[in-house]
């Protein structure tokens, strides 16, 4: 991963500014870390993450840049399931065919292929009949606030 000469001297005022909060100034880290050519094993062991969630944060920061630290920034999630009476993250843009779950970013086109309602009916009655509940994002933020995950 390359950073510009700006985005490194931000990402190091990130890392190294204790009034910010820890979940961003260990994320400014992961990515600085992986600028200077680290593993991402190596990453997730020092960080104390899973490197798939290592990983996810690269993902982030190549998809939205040095917004991925601004105040209210929340990344988009993949959808998800839970046996009942547990909550998972899922994204309800791809389940829902009306509008009154916006992606978090409003310019951006969501990923994935949206489901037809018949096929958002479909498979809530299959996770239902299987035991499994979907919550929105929506449910999710109610829940857990903005960095509940």
């Amino acid at each position: 991963m390359t950073l510009s000469d700006d985005q490194r001297t931000r990402l190091q005022q990130i890392a190294q500014d204790e009034s910010v909060e820890a979940d961003l100034r260990r994320n400014a880290h992961i990515l600085l870390r992986y600028a200077d050519g680290a593993e991402t094993r190596d990453i997730a062991r020092d960080v104390g993450l899973s490197e798939s969630r290592t990983r996810f944060w690269r993902k982030v920061f190549e998809r939205h840049g040095i917004r991925m630290f601004e105040k209210g920034f929340v990344p988009e999630r993949r959808a998800s399931t839970t046996r009942k009476g547990n909550t998972a993250p899922v994204d309800s843009d791809s389940i829902d065919s009306g509008d009154d779950h916006p992606p978090a970013h409003p310019h951006e086109k969501p990923s994935g292929t949206l489901l037809t309602d018949e096929d958002a009916a479909r498979l809530r009655a299959l996770l239902d009949e299987r035991g499994f509940e979907l919550i929105g994002y929506n449910e999710l933020l109610q829940e857990f606030g903005p960095r509940g995950y």
